[in-house]
């Protein structure tokens, strides 16, 4: 998945204010975590920044399992 698609998901969906992204690590302001990352993302490039890309992507797959399940 690009960083235009995981971008069009979050802007599709209703963002919590917070959530807990892995055991032990919660995000308080959920969309000043999305602008970071993809901020980073867009100078560097998903190669430059693999962490953020994997943030990114759990957080996806949480408010996708969220919206689904």
């Amino acid at each position: 998945m690009d960083v235009k698609a995981l971008r069009a998901f979050f802007e599709s969906q209703k963002i919590p204010d917070s959530i807990q992204l892995e055991r032990g690590s919660r995000i308080i302001d959920v969309e000043l975590f999305l602008q970071t990352q993809f901020l980073v993302l867009e100078r560097v490039g998903i190669t430059g920044a693999p962490q953020h890309y994997a943030r990114l992507l759990k957080l996806y797959f949480i408010l996708l399992d969220k919206a689904t399940g």
